[in-house]
């Protein structure tokens, strides 16, 4: 969840990944993983992100590669007034908390390439001399 969201070592993340099914698709093993989060991003400007997650994640298990992100939820944003040190001004000029709330949505598609298989050899591989 870290990379997905961008967090950094400061955020908060609560996330609990459930194993719900593993399928054949296209010859290939499919775990389909339940994913239930909550986070919370702060940003040192005031910026407070709190986030709640749900979806599903589908990963092939012989490579591990993520083919498919669903995840849905509610995003709540508040900016509040900077905490001022005496020896700066406030890095935001604002003296009044705003807080906005809407949805979240992330998918995420990708499939795996199947290898070039390999030419057959051309010619012979023993050599011969001619004889006159």
């Amino acid at each position: 969840m870290a990379g997905l969201l961008d967090l950094s070592p400061d955020d908060t993340s609560s996330t609990i990944f459930t194993l719900k099914e593993v399928r054949s698709e296209n010859g290939r093993e499919i775990a389909v993983i339940g994913v239930s989060a909550g986070v919370i991003k702060a940003h040192p400007r005031g910026f407070n992100v709190e986030m709640s997650l749900e979806g599903s994640w589908q990963i092939d298990v012989a490579s591990g590669a993520e083919l498919k992100i669903d995840l849905t939820g509610k995003c709540n944003v508040t900016v509040a007034p900077p905490k001022r040190r005496k020896d700066r001004p406030a890095a935001v000029p604002v003296d009044r908390e705003v807080t906005g709330e809407g949805t979240l949505e992330i998918h995420r598609v990708a499939r795996l390439l199947t290898p070039h298989p390999t030419p057959p050899a051309t010619g012979d591989a023993t050599a011969t001399t001619p004889t006159n």
